[in-house]
Formats: C-alpha cells, structure tokens, sequence
C-alpha cells in the first residue's frame, strides 16, 4: 500500500497552494464554523491480511487484528493533502504526530 500511495504523491497529494489556502479556509469557516483552518487529521488503521514475519507483534492491536497505522490531513473536500504511513498498528496516533 506505501507504494502505492507513493506512486500517486506527485501528482494526486499535494499541500495546497496560498491561494488554495484561502479558498479551504473560507470554506471551513462558511460550512463548519473553524476559521484558519486548512485541514482535518486523523488517524486510521490499515487492515493486514496477515500477521508480518518481522517484529508481527507490533502490527496487532487492540482490535484483535494486525495493521498498520497512518495519518491523513484532507482539506474542506475530503481530497488527502498530507499523509504519514508505516507505522506499525500498535503505535497511537500521539506518537505518530
């Protein structure tokens, strides 16, 4: 999955430019009442098929399964403006910021 979210960086995941920024900001404010803001981040967890042979039990987490962990800014429409991946499943969110 890094890979291929990788591949698409250049082209698709882009911070958004000053004049975006505006645009985002306006819109945040308009639609959500959050003024200056260009972005909401969360984390999630990516669902493994199995455990991993290296280090397999720093992948499983407290939902019973094995996953990796990542965290997505997107702006005002969803579109993902900033990632991180590769964390192992059981590392929470605080540690990845």
């Amino acid at each position: 999955p890094r890979t291929a979210v990788r591949s698409l960086q250049a082209t698709t995941v882009q911070w958004p430019s000053r004049e975006e920024r505006r645009d985002i900001q306006d819109t945040f404010a308009r639609k959500h009442g959050l003024p200056g803001c260009i972005g909401i981040m969360d984390g999630t967890l990516i669902p493994l098929r199995q455990r991993p042979v290296v280090m397999g039990s720093d992948f499983f987490t407290r939902k019973m399964n094995y996953t990796f962990n990542s965290l997505l800014i997107v702006d005002c429409i969803g579109r993902i403006r900033y990632y991180v991946m590769g964390w192992t499943g059981s590392t929470h969110d605080n540690r990845m910021w």
